[in-house]
């Protein structure tokens, strides 16, 4: 998938997650949420100011569950746009950690196909270093997607 129809993808796999509240951002109790979560809650995922988004790139490991499949998109944005930087270190090494990735509403196969095709991008667009995360993303992917459907994506898409 090229850059332009990730990114329309992008968009279209994470329409319908619903919006967390502003207590849900964020779980914990300590200054650095509660910054996030203040910063986070007036804005839609897509939205997102850049200079908030900046500086919170890293900030990931920090939301919930669903604030995390709500607000994913917008460093997937960033990172498909800027494929060589922080936004796409910090997803690789969010999807890299098993570190909230179960939301009360799943991911969907849409979203999951989604992730497929953004590491495939990434890995035709990173130096070798980020590669080797590009691999471990994608093999913790195969680990979490429900009934095995992310292996049986996988198998069809690389098959020869």
């Amino acid at each position: 998938m090229d850059r332009e129809a990730l990114l329309i993808e992008v968009g279209a796999a994470f329409k319908a997650v619903r919006k967390p509240s502003q207590s849900e951002i964020a779980p914990h109790e300590c200054l650095e949420c509660d910054e996030l979560r203040v910063a986070f809650a007036p804005y839609e995922s897509m939205n997102i100011p850049e200079k908030i988004l900046e500086k919170h790139r890293w900030d990931m490991p920090l939301l919930s569950d669903e604030a995390k499949q709500y607000y994913l998109s917008a460093w997937l944005t960033k990172s498909t746009e800027e494929p060589e930087s922080d936004y796409t270190d910090a997803i690789l090494s969010a999807l890299g950690a098993d570190h909230r990735w179960q939301p009360a509403t799943p991911y969907t196969d849409r979203q999951w196909r989604l992730l497929d095709a953004y590491l495939e991008f990434i890995a035709s667009n990173c130096n070798q270093f980020d590669l080797e995360h590009v691999v471990q993303a994608q093999l913790k992917l195969e680990e979490r997607s429900p009934n095995n459907a992310f292996k049986r994506l996988r198998a069809k898409t690389h098959a020869p």
